[in-house]
């Protein structure tokens, strides 16, 4: 019978567990993301908590990229936040009139995102990097952080201040003495007032409990005050002279009151007269078929407080048409149009005291 040696018994014996952590260790060297990378990376971090901080994980070829993404990703959390009240804050930026089409007026919901978050975050901070040397090439990691406690306290301040403005413009358009300077701070109270519900929704954000600190106002409230006036007391008139006066007449009424405006017959009791003269001539321009006129319109509108021109509205061009009739006509619809939307615009410009977009 064949004897085992014992010795290679014991050998064989006391030898598995060797075999098996040179296994192990092995292994492992193939597995360095499970073994070594930060908490952090998969976007929770145990020593900045969620309930006191807001982080931000980025990655990217080099450390500045990785850094500058971590912080994109704080920002998107409230960039997100205004942008998913963009079409609400836009319906307050809109002043409708019974029967009639709206005004609306833009809001650039970037201007305000950039308004409301660049104080807030200007207080995020990078704590911690990272390369995943595995990767090939490697992949730097960032970790940004934000304070909930630093930020919560930036954004009542905030909106302190937005509260403030908010009330001195309401004040103002109560004691005003005409219509044009109460619509104006109220179209102002309007717009303050929605910089400040952005800066509420961020607030909601930034607490734990996603709570906000509601205005003493309201933007429906202000928006129906606003609408009011311009349906009800707010009134233009239109004088015109030269040539197809009735048309261009016609054109402007139908247009302003598209835009939500009254026109008033009486041009004493308007608050803003809008003045032109239109003329329409055939030039002596030799062609063997086609007839020209050349034509100009010149409005001015006037507030009718203190007999200010606040706007202007120029054109000229020329017509061509295979008779006279025809390049007359075509010279008064185009005149409409032009005159419709250049009078429409410096109207609501001065109305509303900003610039269309």
């Amino acid at each position: 019978m064949r004897r085992t040696n014992s010795k290679n018994i014991f050998a064989f014996i006391y030898g598995v567990p060797v075999l098996v952590s040179v296994l192990i260790i092995a292994n492992c060297a193939f597995l360095p993301w499970k073994s070594k990378h930060p908490e952090w990376v998969g976007g929770h971090s145990t020593q900045y908590p969620d309930s006191e901080y807001i982080i931000g994980v980025g990655s990217g070829a080099d450390r500045q990229a990785a850094e500058d993404n971590a912080r994109a990703e704080i920002a998107k959390v409230f960039k997100a936040c205004i942008q998913q009240r963009s079409d609400d804050f836009e319906q307050y930026l809109q002043v409708a009139s019974d029967n009639k089409q709206k005004i609306a007026r833009k809001l650039d919901i970037q201007q305000v995102t950039s308004i409301t978050t660049e104080k807030v975050l200007s207080g995020i901070s990078v704590v911690d990097n990272y390369i995943d040397e595995s990767s090939k090439p490697p992949t730097r990691y960032a970790l940004a952080i934000l304070g909930r406690a630093q930020t919560q306290n930036a954004l009542l301040e905030k909106i302190a201040g937005a509260d403030r403005e908010i009330m001195s413009l309401l004040s103002a358009a109560e004691n005003a003495t005409d219509l044009l300077s109460t619509i104006q701070n109220l179209k102002q109270a309007i717009t303050a007032l929605i910089v400040r519900e952005a800066y509420n929704e961020e607030l909601r954000v930034v607490n734990s409990l996603g709570k906000g600190k509601p205005a003493k106002v309201t933007l429906k409230a202000l928006k129906t005050r606003l609408a009011g006036i311009l349906m009800n007391q707010f009134n233009l008139a239109l004088e015109i002279d030269g040539h197809y006066k009735d048309q261009i007449l016609q054109a402007l009424t139908e247009a302003m009151n598209r835009s939500g405006f009254v026109i008033n017959p009486n041009p004493s009791g308007a608050t803003v007269m809008i003045r032109g003269i239109v003329s329409v001539t055939a030039p002596d321009i030799p062609h063997p078929t086609w007839k020209f006129v050349r034509w100009r319109a010149n409005f001015q509108l006037i507030d009718r407080r203190d007999g200010k021109i606040f706007g202007s509205v120029i054109i000229s061009g020329k017509e061509g048409q295979l008779t006279l009739a025809a390049a007359q006509k075509r010279a008064v619809r185009i005149m409409q149009e032009k005159l419709s939307a250049g009078v429409s615009k410096e109207l609501t410009n001065y109305i509303f005291g900003q610039q269309e977009q």
